[in-house]
């Protein structure tokens, strides 16, 4: 694949899913199902709404797998977005799913072990101990047992979570940035193991040029941010807005993103 700038990159993904409209449309009608799923069937509850609830699951795994499938197409040259193949597509989104949780979930428990060193927990338990107390010897109003809880501890609990916040948002954002090669590694080779092998991770990062990557990551969060409000807008429109989002731009999102991240993948070696 040829060099490109960014700007060029960020382009030719954008008009991606509109030069192949007819296949992006079959996607979108898939969007528009899960839509109409998530906001008028589910919330119906009772059996109905397991069933809606399952059939949901099952068609964002089928998305996950799109996203492979668009990630794979590209390295094989093919500029037209993937026909849905519901085994393969299935398959794949199950283990993109898998991924994806690791990836989310790394930062959440290394947040949690920080809590451990910081003494949050024990902290937490002399609060509690101190609300239970207070709440038992004078059944007092919320406002008199907050009052008894001691300064240092509240002092000591408040810097506490702010430390462990700091440090879930720093691994949040580094897992982010690894997610999005994670993912191209495992289009390109299948295995979820790869999606994990964090040398080759940094080593194709480094070829694409970290400034490169960052300022597509950057790029590619102005034109989320950009769609994300013009969805928040069509989405006020009363009875169809969530369904034209839904239908228009989640879908194209989807397809948009996946793109971008395989044509910024081709840039490394």
């Amino acid at each position: 694949k040829k060099k490109m700038d960014v700007l060029d990159l960020i382009k030719e993904a954008f008009y991606y899913p509109i030069n192949d409209y007819k296949n992006w449309l079959i996607i979108a009608i898939l969007f528009l199902l899960n839509t109409v799923l998530s906001s008028y069937v589910i919330s119906e509850g009772g059996a109905v709404g397991i069933i809606g609830s399952i059939i949901s699951l099952l068609i964002t795994i089928i998305i996950a797998g799109v996203t492979v499938a668009v990630m794979r197409n590209t390295f094989n040259n093919s500029n037209n977005v993937p026909m849905i193949d519901l085994q393969i597509n299935f398959v794949d989104g199950i283990k993109y799913s898998i991924i994806s949780i690791v990836y989310s979930v790394i930062p959440v428990i290394i947040a949690l072990i920080m809590g451990i060193f910081t003494g949050i927990y024990s902290t937490i338990d002399k609060i509690l101990t101190t609300v239970v107390q207070s709440s038992v010897a004078t059944n007092a109003t919320p406002d008199v047992i907050i009052q008894a809880i001691p300064q240092d501890l509240l002092v000591s609990f408040g810097m506490n979570i702010l430390i462990i916040m700091f440090v879930f948002i720093i691994l949040s954002i580094i897992a982010a940035i690894l997610f999005a090669i994670a993912e191209a590694r495992f289009a390109e080779t299948g295995s979820i193991l790869s999606a994990f092998d964090l040398k080759a991770i940094f080593d194709k990062i480094s070829s694409i040029g970290w400034g490169n990557y960052i300022v597509f990551l950057i790029s590619l969060a102005i034109v989320l941010i950009v769609l994300g409000i013009v969805s928040g807008i069509i989405a006020y429109i009363p009875y169809i807005g969530a369904l034209i989002s839904g239908f228009v731009i989640d879908s194209f999102l989807v397809l948009f993103i996946a793109r971008a991240i395989a044509l910024i993948y081709q840039q490394g070696y």
